[in-house]
């Protein structure tokens, strides 16, 4: 499964700022899969515990998770 099939998935889930963060993560895979969730928080000007909770709305155990699948299938 790809990131834009995660988001169909989920997309009901999610809130605002849970939008906004996929929105630059899946615009911006190349540079997320190496950054950090306080590097990828301060990008989208969200807290680190935001983009927590949004990669745990996908399905995923945390951010070290997502950032593996990203790194993997993007």
């Amino acid at each position: 499964m790809n990131l834009e099939a995660l988001i169909n998935r989920y997309y009901d889930q999610m809130n605002e700022n849970d939008l906004h963060v996929i929105s630059f993560v899946s615009r911006n895979i190349d540079v997320c899969k190496d950054k950090t969730v306080t590097e990828i928080a301060n990008y989208c000007n969200v807290s680190p515990s935001t983009i927590i909770r949004t990669t745990k709305k996908l399905g995923f155990h945390g951010y070290s998770e997502f950032r593996y699948f990203l790194k993997k299938r993007g």
